[in-house]
């Protein structure tokens, strides 16, 4: 799905992806008061910083620890991280391979700072894609989220709870770090969530985030802005894909007008590389029809419900929190659950905004998770998803101190 919508990247024109042949990588997207429609305008002069310099420096921090959950042994997480391997907890030992519903994991010792990092791989092999396909609803404290991201946080507190405790409850106590990326975000924010239930010692429990993936329902967003800080960088698919925005993301593709418009947003794109006139005109054509005989091949076309109104979707922006999922087809859910529940992204949302060139990124706080929007299909979907340029992104927009409080209010 995520390869499709990537190949739709050129069709989406009002999006919100990057225009390189304006000369500029992404605009700002506001939120309409009378409508609840995004719509694009001019980037605002950024204002001073409104997070705190500790917290953005945590942020440039543990990114090192989300990227250190991709190794392989304690040595590699010592050339990653500020740790050395004699910092890595050996009971319970780290877990560099996944299982299922079990991501790869290890715990870290910050001595001078009396903290525990619990680093949570993403996902990399067959098992984790088995996590993040089980997209059934789980309870979760007192409200649900994703079930196999609850399953994976539920078998890390089972495996990590005790050895942490021992810590927790010293006289001077160590205080928990979670962090991870992509599915190892959402594991790490349900594992802060569920830490932090067993009682005021573990009121201190943070979680750092970045690039994570809807994982807890509407009951338990406010909850996690009090400990997850969550960093998404430009039009990074996977903070935005869960059922329901692929729901909505298929809908609109199946109905999109494929020979006209499509082609020739896929002629400029191509352009846009300095791909030959000629050529970029035949490969705009060619990849608009072959997208569109493959819609009209897929099964999503025959599951469509006759009865939805196919204007009551946009191709992507802002839900507003009186629309609900009623109207929304059954394309890729059980029979058993006719709407795919909604899931959000937690914590406090840090979105790095693309400026005209690659460095100007801006780092933007939203109101709500509701504020990134669905899916924006973009050539730079997948890239922005990468830790590497999450990391540098983030270094580039902090270091030009323009963090701009959002706008955007939620109702």
């Amino acid at each position: 799905a995520a390869a499709a919508a990537a190949a739709a990247g050129g069709a989406a024109s009002a999006s919100g992806s990057r225009e390189r042949s304006a000369g500029c990588r992404g605009g700002s997207s506001s939120v309409s008061a009378a409508s609840g429609s995004s719509v694009q305008s001019p980037r605002a002069a950024p204002s001073p910083l409104a997070a705190s310099d500790v917290l953005l420096a945590e942020m440039m921090h543990y990114v090192r620890f989300a990227d250190a959950a991709y190794a392989t042994d304690a040595r590699q997480v010592a050339l990653r991280c500020p740790v050395l391997p004699s910092d890595i907890l050996a009971s319970p030992p780290p877990q560099w391979l996944s299982e299922p519903f079990i991501p790869a994991h290890f715990v870290a010792i910050e001595r001078n700072k009396r903290r525990l990092v619990v680093c949570i791989r993403g996902s990399k092999e067959l098992a984790d894609v088995l996590t993040d396909l089980s997209c059934e609803r789980r309870t979760l404290l007192h409200s649900h989220g994703h079930r196999g991201m609850v399953l994976a946080a539920e078998s890390l507190y089972s495996r990590l709870s005790s050895a942490l405790a021992s810590f927790v409850m010293q006289p001077n106590p160590y205080h928990i770090v979670l962090t991870g990326h992509s599915l190892g975000g959402s594991v790490a924010a349900i594992l802060t969530l569920m830490l932090r239930a067993r009682g005021e010692a573990w009121a201190r429990t943070r979680c750092f985030t970045y690039g994570a993936s809807p994982c807890i329902e509407r009951d338990l967003v406010s909850m996690s802005r009090e400990c997850i800080v969550s960093t998404v960088l430009g039009v990074d698919v996977v903070p935005r894909l869960s059922a329901s925005s692929l729901d909505r993301l298929l809908l609109s593709m199946n109905h999109y007008e494929w020979h006209g418009h499509a082609a020739t947003h896929f002629e400029n794109t191509f352009s846009s590389y300095n791909v030959p006139p000629a050529l970029s005109a035949w490969a705009g054509a060619s990849f608009a029809i072959w997208l569109n005989e493959w819609f009209q091949q897929s099964p999503w076309t025959f599951s469509l419900s006759s009865t939805t109104d196919r204007t009551s979707r946009p191709f992507h922006g802002r839900r507003t929190p009186q629309q609900s999922t009623a109207s929304v087809p059954h394309i890729m859910w059980r029979a058993s659950s006719p709407d795919p529940p909604e899931v959000f992204l937690p914590g406090r949302i840090f979105h790095i905004q693309h400026q005209c060139r690659s460095g100007d990124e801006v780092l933007v706080e939203l109101a709500s998770p509701e504020d990134l929007g669905d899916v924006q299909p973009s050539f730079w979907m997948l890239s922005d998803h990468g830790l590497a340029n999450i990391n540098r992104a983030l270094i580039a927009s902090v270091r030009r101190a323009t963090l701009i409080p959002s706008d955007i209010t939620y109702a």
